[in-house]
């Protein structure tokens, strides 16, 4: 018989319509359902109960609400769903998705049921930017759940090494924890890119929000367009209610740059194909998919130096500072003028990508999993 496992998200799985969830949510799930009985719990209401991923049944929970609506009115739902599920259902193990609210809930009713559990750091639990007021640990209300969760859980696992570091530079006690990236799920035969197109064509996938910073994005179009001709794209749905649309038009760019809007994920790959370069601004992330993405299929990436840029700097990424437009402007020039370098780092991309995709992330957490339950039970 199967071990069974509830995974704890806070969306982004069981919706109607696939645009709402999130790609990378499913196809770990997929990919773990052949060698677990998964049980999924989602913080807000989803519409199905139910999924199938190659014949393997894949249960759904969760509790009332919408992520918009404010976390404290919802906790009653919250926690009473998930405690019905646990004390109807022995799982052996509860894995969380997000350091807050998934983990320290996770985390605190596992201990109430002698579940082992393990939390996943996927984003903001290491931020701190009042620019934007982005990040878990900006407010004592999320910094201090987020901490107790990291310290309590039964094995904490982080998505690159570049929240490790971070994780070091905010405890007297540096965490010692597994990096697990989400490998992607595209198998692409390697394709050579030695021609450019003219105008020469940059893609960004992704939310369009303060933290993904498109604004850098224009602002090194303004500089690129006095060297060559240029188009970005820009691909995924806008959560700023058009302000980026009005800034690319005072900059003087809006004839430059291509809003495709919110796509399905079954269509992003016609995009990756279209490119020339892949360029990502944010100021922070925990690991950013889509530089796995475009790197397995072939594409030379420009990204800020967050997330997995910072772990693959100048060996496969070309980085820059994130916020730095004339950086990043500078950095796409050397790599359209050097078609070597260029080949070699989307060469490396490559090969990283293809080395660690889902299959590897399925695996290695299969062995982060038989390790805890194994030193629970034992």
């Amino acid at each position: 018989m199967k071990r069974k496992i509830l995974l704890i998200v806070p969306g982004g799985i069981g919706n109607s319509d696939p645009q709402l969830d999130i790609p990378v949510l499913t196809k770990f799930i997929e990919a773990i359902s052949p060698y677990y009985s998964v049980w999924v719990f989602s913080l807000v209401k989803v519409s199905r109960v139910e999924a199938f991923a190659g014949g393997h049944r894949i249960l759904i929970r969760s509790a009332r609400g919408s992520v918009r609506d404010k976390l404290v009115p919802r906790l009653p739902s919250i926690v009473g769903g998930l405690w019905r599920v646990l004390r109807e259902e022995r799982f052996d193990l509860v894995h969380t998705l997000w350091g807050f609210p998934p983990g320290a809930l996770g985390v605190l009713l596992g201990r109430v049921f002698e579940i082992p559990s393990v939390v996943t750091l996927m984003g903001g639990e290491t931020a701190d930017l009042p620019g934007i007021g982005y990040g878990n640990r900006l407010r004592r209300r999320t910094r201090v759940p987020t901490e107790w969760a990291c310290q309590q859980c039964g094995a904490l696992v982080v998505l690159t090494r570049f929240q490790s570091d971070q994780l070091a530079r905010f405890t007297d006690s540096p965490y010692s924890v597994p990096v697990i990236p989400f490998g992607t799920w595209f198998r692409k035969p390697w394709e050579e890119r030695r021609d450019l197109h003219t105008p020469l064509r940059l893609l960004f996938v992704g939310q369009i929000n303060e933290v993904k910073n498109i604004a850098t994005l224009l602002a090194a179009i303004v500089r690129l367009k006095s060297q060559l001709p240029v188009r970005l794209r820009l691909v995924g749905p806008d959560q700023m209610n058009g302000r980026v649309h009005r800034e690319a038009a005072e900059l003087g760019v809006a004839g430059d740059v291509e809003w495709v809007g919110a796509v399905s994920h079954d269509q992003v790959a016609s995009h990756y194909e279209w490119a020339d370069f892949y360029v990502h601004a944010s100021l922070h992330e925990g690991q950013a998919i889509v530089i796995n993405e475009a790197a397995a299929h072939s594409l030379p990436i420009v990204a800020s130096r967050v997330g997995l840029a910072y772990d693959l700097d100048r060996s496969a990424v070309t980085t820059f500072e994130p916020g730095d437009a004339g950086e990043l402007a500078a950095r796409i020039l050397e790599l359209a003028n050097n078609v070597d370098r260029r080949r070699s780092r989307a060469i490396t991309a490559y090969a990283y990508a293809s080395r660690f995709n889902m299959d590897w992330t399925r695996d290695a957490y299969r062995s982060v999993y038989e390790r805890l339950i194994r030193e629970y039970s034992g």
